[in-house]
C-alpha cells in the first residue's frame, strides 16, 4: 500500500477532504443519534410519570374505601395505552388491591417492589412507582410498567433516519470535494505538466498559466521567473558556444592542414630514406653479383668444355646403342640434365656479361606449371605433398621464362631441402605451399608467387645475409651459395622483389613479385618444351 506522501495531490486532497468532512459528519450524526435518545428516553419517562400520577389520584378514593372492584376500574382505564404491560395498587402494607395485566400473568404482581417515588428501567420495560396521597398521608402505591419496544422502533428509525442523512452528506461532501480540490490540483499538476514537458525537451520557453494571486499563483509567478533566467542564460552559453565553437574549427582546420603538411614532409622524407636505402641495398647486391658474375665467367668457360664433352658422348650412346630401352634411357637422361647445366653457364655468362635477354609476355601459372612438371619427381620420391593454390586467369607478366623457373626451382629446392632436415621420414606437416595471386603495393599492381615450408626455418641473425653470394647454411660439398644470390639477381633484373619470412623451427615464406605487364602487350608466350634452366642442388644457400 503506498504512503500518503506518495498519494497524487489530486486524491490527496479528495481524500483530506473526505477525511474532515466524513468526522465531522460522523461526530455530528453520532451527536444528534444521541440527542434523539436522551429526547425520546426522557419523554417517554415523563410520559410514565404524568400517567402514574393519574392513576395514583383515581386510587385514592379506592384505597381509602378499600373498595378493590373501584380500583380496578380504574386501573382498567389503562388497556387505552397499549404500551402498559403491568398495573397495580398497594396499600400501604403493601398487599396489592387491584391489578391490571396485559397478558394475563401473575407473575409480575408482586415483583414490583421498586424505591417509591422513582421510576427505572428492567430489562425492555420501565417502572414506575408513584404514591397515592390523601389529606397529605400516603395510603398506597401505584406501579406501572411501561413497554420500551416503542422506544426501540423510534431509535431504530432515528438511527436510520440518521445513518441516511450521513450517507448523503458524504455523497455531497465527496462531490464538493472533488470540484473544491481543483482549485488547488489543476494548478499545481499544470505547473508539473509544464515542468515534465520542459524536462523532456529541454524547451525553456514554455510558462505556466497562472490562476489566482493565491500561494499557487506567487509559485508560479516564480517558477516563470525562473524559466526566465534559465532561458536568458542559455541564450547567452549557446551564444558563447557558437563562438567557441568557431574559434576552435578555425583552430582545428589550421592544426589538419598545419599537420597534413607535416604528414606530408615526413611520407616525402621518409620515402626518399627508404628509396635511398633500397637504391643502396640493392647498390650492395648487384656488386656483390657483379663479382659473382666475374668469378662465375671464368668458370663457366671452365666448365662448358667439359659439359660439351658429355652431351657428345651421351649422344653418341643414343646413336649406338638405340635398341636397348635401359641404356638409352639413362643417356637421354645424362643429355636433359647436361643440357639443364648448359643453360645454367649461359645465364652465368649473361649475368657476367649483363647482356639484355629477350622477355616475353607469359603467364605465371604456365611458368609454374612447368616448374612443378620437374619438381614433382623428387618431392614424390621424398614423400613431399605439393599443396596449390594457383587461380586461373592472373595478369600477365613480362619476364625470361626460363630465368623465372629457374627462381622457382631453387626456392622448391630450398624447401624440400628443409623439410628433409626437420622431417626425415613421413609426416603430415611435410609439404611445400605453392600459392599466386595479384596484389597492389607501393602504387603498382603486382603478381605475387609465394613458396612456404614448415622446415628448420632461418635464424633472425643469418636473414640479412641470406642473399649474399657463398653465403650458405650448408657445407661446401653440399652447396656453393649462389642458388639465392643468382635468383635474387634474376628478379632485380626484372624489376621485381624477392622477400623472405620466417621464424626459426617453425616456417619459411618467400614471396616473389613480378610487375604486370601494361598493354598494350603481345599474348602471353608459350613455354618451350625443352626443360627450364636452373640450379642444382649445390646452388642451395
Amino acid at each position: 500500500m503506498r504512503s500518503l506522501r506518495d498519494i497524487p495531490v489530486k486524491q490527496k486532497l479528495i481524500l483530506i477532504i473526505f477525511v474532515v468532512s466524513g468526522t465531522a459528519l460522523l461526530l455530528a450524526s453520532g451527536a444528534a443519534f444521541l440527542h434523539n435518545v436522551f429526547i425520546l428516553r426522557h419523554s417517554l419517562a415523563h410520559e410514565v410519570t404524568a400517567l402514574a400520577n393519574i392513576v395514583a389520584v383515581n386510587a385514592a378514593a379506592p384505597l381509602a374505601f378499600r373498595d378493590g372492584e373501584a380500583a380496578r376500574e380504574v386501573l382498567t382505564a389503562l388497556g387505552a395505552e397499549p404500551r402498559v404491560l403491568l398495573a397495580c395498587i398497594h396499600d400501604k402494607e403493601g398487599r396489592v388491591l387491584a391489578a391490571y395485566l396485559r397478558d394475563r400473568r401473575r407473575d409480575d404482581v408482586h415483583a414490583a417492589r421498586e424505591p417509591r417515588h422513582q421510576h427505572a428501567a428492567a430489562g425492555r420495560s420501565l417502572l414506575e412507582s408513584r404514591p397515592v396521597i390523601l389529606d397529605g398521608e400516603e395510603i398506597g402505591t401505584v406501579y406501572i410498567r411501561y413497554d420500551l419496544s416503542a422506544l426501540d422502533t423510534l431509535l431504530a428509525r432515528s438511527a436510520l433516519v440518521t445513518a441516511a442523512v450521513l450517507v448523503v452528506a458524504t455523497c455531497a461532501a465527496v462531490a464538493l470535494s472533488w470540484f473544491l480540490q481543483r482549485l488547488i490540483s489543476v494548478p499545481i499538476l499544470q505547473l508539473t505538466d509544464v515542468a515534465k514537458l520542459i524536462t523532456r525537451h529541454g524547451d525553456y520557453s514554455v510558462r505556466a498559466e497562472k490562476h489566482g494571486d493565491d500561494e499557487i499563483g506567487v509559485l508560479i509567478d516564480g517558477f516563470n521567473a525562473m524559466l526566465n533566467q534559465i532561458q536568458t542564460r542559455d541564450a547567452e552559453l549557446q551564444h558563447h558556444q557558437e563562438r567557441l565553437e568557431e574559434q576552435v574549427e578555425r583552430r582545428t582546420e589550421e592544426l589538419r592542414q598545419a599537420n597534413e603538411e607535416l604528414k606530408r614532409e615526413i611520407s616525402e622524407r621518409e620515402s626518399a630514406q627508404n628509396r635511398r636505402r633500397e637504391l643502396e641495398a640493392q647498390l650492395r647486391q648487384k656488386q656483390k653479383l657483379a663479382s659473382v658474375g666475374t668469378l662465375a665467367g671464368g668458370v663457366a668457360h671452365e666448365i662448358n668444355n667439359p659439359i660439351n664433352g658429355i652431351m657428345n658422348y651421351a649422344q653418341l650412346i643414343v646413336d649406338r646403342h638405340a635398341d636397348d630401352e635401359r641404356i638409352t634411357t639413362y643417356a637421354e637422361e645424362i643429355l636433359h640434365e647436361t643440357e639443364r647445366v648448359s643453360r645454367i653457364v649461359r645465364n652465368l655468362l649473361a649475368f657476367s656479361r649483363q647482356e639484355a635477354q629477350q622477355s616475353n609476355v607469359a603467364k605465371i601459372e604456365d611458368v609454374l606449371d612447368a616448374t612443378l612438371s620437374l619438381v614433382q619427381t623428387i618431392v614424390r620420391r621424398d614423400r613431399i605433398v605439393l599443396d596449390l593454390d594457383i587461380p586461373a586467369g592472373l595478369p600477365s607478366v613480362r619476364c625470361r621464362s626460363q630465368q623465372i623457373q629457374q627462381v622457382f626451382m631453387n626456392l622448391m629446392t630450398n624447401a624440400r631441402d628443409a623439410l628433409n632436415e626437420r622431417y626425415p621420414g613421413h609426416s603430415p606437416d611435410k609439404k611445400i605451399r605453392v600459392a599466386a595471386g595479384e596484389i597492389v603495393s607501393s602504387g603498382k599492381r603486382w603478381v605475387r608467387t609465394t613458396v612456404e615450408d614448415h622446415g628448420s626455418g632461418i635464424a633472425p641473425d643469418i636473414r640479412d645475409r641470406l642473399f649474399d653470394p657463398f653465403f650458405t647454411t650448408k657445407s661446401r660439398a653440399e652447396s656453393a651459395g649462389l642458388g639465392l644470390a643468382i635468383s635474387y639477381g634474376i628478379v632485380l633484373d626484372h624489376g621485381g622483389r624477392l622477400d623472405v619470412e620466417s621464424e626459426l623451427g617453425q616456417f619459411t615464406r618467400f614471396h616473389l613479385d613480378l610487375p604486370i605487364a601494361e598493354p598494350p602487350d603481345e599474348p602471353a608466350a608459350p613455354l618451350g618444351n625443352g626443360a627450364p634452366s636452373c640450379t642444382s642442388e649445390e646452388d642451395s644457400p
